[in-house]
């Protein structure tokens, strides 16, 4: 996928549709205004998922969902204070 042009595009608007679906579903979840705030942690969260599948392409070292939770964790760690 990530050596295929096409394939890779269609990888980044897939995760672009659920990114925005995820902000989304946060942002009901939210206290009135919290859409920036749950289009932020969206991001952080596409964003994790895009850096392990990436990852766990190049190294296959462990279950593709292990890797994807690892880098969610690390992405949301500590995000519970108040901005």
């Amino acid at each position: 996928m990530a050596r295929e042009p096409a394939l890779y595009g269609e990888y980044l608007t897939a995760m672009a549709v659920a990114e925005l679906e995820l902000a989304g579903a946060i942002a009901a979840r939210m206290a009135a205004g919290g859409l920036l705030r749950a289009r932020v942690l969206a991001a952080m969260v596409a964003g994790a998922d895009r850096a392990a599948v990436m990852y766990w392409m190049e190294t296959r070292s462990e279950s593709l969902a292990g890797t994807v939770r690892q880098a969610v964790r690390q992405a949301v760690a500590g995000i519970g204070a108040s901005p």
